[in-house]
């Protein structure tokens, strides 16, 4: 075959394979935001936009990318990407749900696609729009971002005319799916919208053997030497929680109020977990988690990743075991709305 044959040859599978995607960068207007829609640091945040075939469809999805609780943690993401908009790049190709390659995502290919950039630390759900002392400075505004790019979806891109949108997102993008879904379908009455989280489901509640399961399960630290304990049961544990969930992230407001209402008067924050939240939330969700959650059990639950110690499978059968009693609320169709 010659070389020219060859080039038409890639061209045409290109052709029937789809071509992937490349979704431009928009960065929020301060003049046009009134409130919230920075990152960490101050500067804009934004989203990327891929402008579909279909105007009836849309998909948005939130990036991942963990989370921070302490000055040093969130000061040092304040200098990096997941900080800060100072150097994202101008575009980005298309993937997963939003990606116009029909033969990877034959049934979003034809959306316009949204992508939410993460650089606020509070896994896509704060709400505080004024840096402090108290904040260190820091913006923690994801849920404010998210609002603020919504708008600007409805006015410029068409959001408004879709009928179906779908809302996703992986890892702290999967937990904002969670707590935005019911607020993204309240400004589109209009339209069906229906979320699919990925690897969103933080934290699951603790096995009744382990702790009270307005706890996630023990850490590592606690189960290698047979106790039962976590950061939120230490002494200091139910401050920590008021400080990040009430005051650093601000997002107390925007649980169910139905969620708070259900918890004891100090244990409010325990609607800032999937495994409380869940089934106060009203819209659809096609929920994707691994029992296994390696982010979950390695990095914040502190368990080796090199197998040297033999209770760590009996640790990793004990997570996996909580994980599925936890999703089971999917399964047994627990919203209280659906």
């Amino acid at each position: 075959m010659s070389s020219h044959v060859l080039r038409l040859a890639l061209a045409s599978a290109a052709l029937l394979s789809g071509a992937h995607s490349q979704l431009t960068l928009t960065l929020l207007d301060a003049t046009a935001t009134p409130r919230g829609g920075r990152c960490a640091d101050g500067t804009m945040a934004g989203f990327y936009i891929h402008e579909g075939t279909d105007p009836s469809l849309f998909v948005i999805f939130m990036e991942g990318g963990g989370a921070c609780y302490d000055e040093i943690t969130c000061t040092k993401r304040s200098h990096m990407h997941l900080g800060s908009s100072k150097n994202w790049t101008k575009t980005k190709p298309g993937s997963y749900t939003y990606d116009s390659d029909c033969s990877s995502n034959p049934d979003f290919c034809n959306a316009t696609h949204a992508y939410v950039a993460y650089c606020t630390g509070d896994a896509h759900a704060g709400n505080n729009t004024e840096p402090s002392s108290e904040s260190w400075g820091l913006y923690f505004d994801g849920h404010a971002n998210f609002a603020a790019i919504v708008s600007e979806l409805q006015q410029k891109h068409g959001l408004n005319s879709a009928e179906r949108v779908l809302l996703s997102g992986t890892s702290a993008g999967g937990i904002g799916v969670f707590k935005n879904v019911d607020y993204l379908a309240s400004r589109l009455p209009h339209a069906v919208v229906k979320g699919a989280p990925d690897a969103g489901w933080f934290f699951p509640a603790a096995l009744p053997s382990d702790l009270p399961n307005v706890y996630s399960p023990s850490d590592w630290a606690h189960f290698s030497v047979g106790q039962h304990g976590n950061q939120q049961t230490a002494a200091n544990g139910t401050q920590v929680n008021e400080f990040v969930h009430g005051t650093l992230w601000q997002e107390r407001g925007l649980y169910p109020a139905a969620c708070v209402a259900d918890q004891k008067p100090d244990q409010w924050w325990a609607c800032g977990t999937v495994d409380k939240l869940y089934k106060y939330i009203q819209s659809s969700i096609f929920v994707l988690e691994a029992q296994f959650d390696t982010d979950q059990i390695f990095q914040q639950m502190g368990a080796p990743e090199a197998p040297t110690n033999p209770m760590l499978f009996h640790y990793i059968e004990m997570y996996g075991e909580a994980m599925r009693d936890s999703t089971a609320q999917v399964l047994t169709n627990a919203p209280l709305t659906k």
